[in-house]
């Protein structure tokens, strides 16, 4: 635990073992917490720049996170072959059979970068296939009129 960074594994290893500017391996079963987001995988390659982490790798089969969102009642919720997640710009990369869903409306494709502060997404296809949307109209709203003849 080092601030809001809060990491569980069944082993690590870390060269040096400090958080000036180090490498942190964390292998089987990780559960990293930070800023209200969660991310479970079975590695994590972390590393670490004047105490403030800069970048972790996540990898599994899938690598999993979640995010409370504003005013939403169901968090944000991704998985990938890889999550690269910048904390510093408040980013996430998902990698490899990647999907990002909302609750009720979802995107998948080969790569979805995903803005966690401004809950903004871009997404790209690759070897995998195109990118694909999947929306639910929201229940309980009157559709639009339609134009008079």
């Amino acid at each position: 635990r080092q601030g809001a960074l809060a990491i569980s594994a069944d082993a690590a290893t870390a060269d040096p073992a400090d958080f000036v500017a180090s490498r942190w391996v964390f292998t089987g079963n990780v559960v990293l917490r930070n800023a209200g987001t969660e991310v479970r995988c079975a590695t994590a390659d972390l590393s670490f720049r004047d105490n403030v982490l800069q970048l972790a790798v996540l990898r599994g089969t899938p690598a999993e996170f979640s995010q409370p969102r504003a005013n939403a009642r169901l968090p944000t919720e991704g998985r990938a072959n890889q999550l690269d997640y910048d904390p510093v710009a408040g980013r996430i990369r998902l990698q490899g059979n990647a999907r990002l869903a909302d609750g009720t409306n979802e995107i998948t494709g080969e790569r979805i970068d995903y803005d966690l502060r401004r809950e903004v997404v871009s997404a790209g296809a690759g070897t995998g296939g195109p990118v694909r949307m999947r929306i639910v109209p929201q229940t309980g709203k009157t559709p639009p009129a339609e134009p008079a003849p």
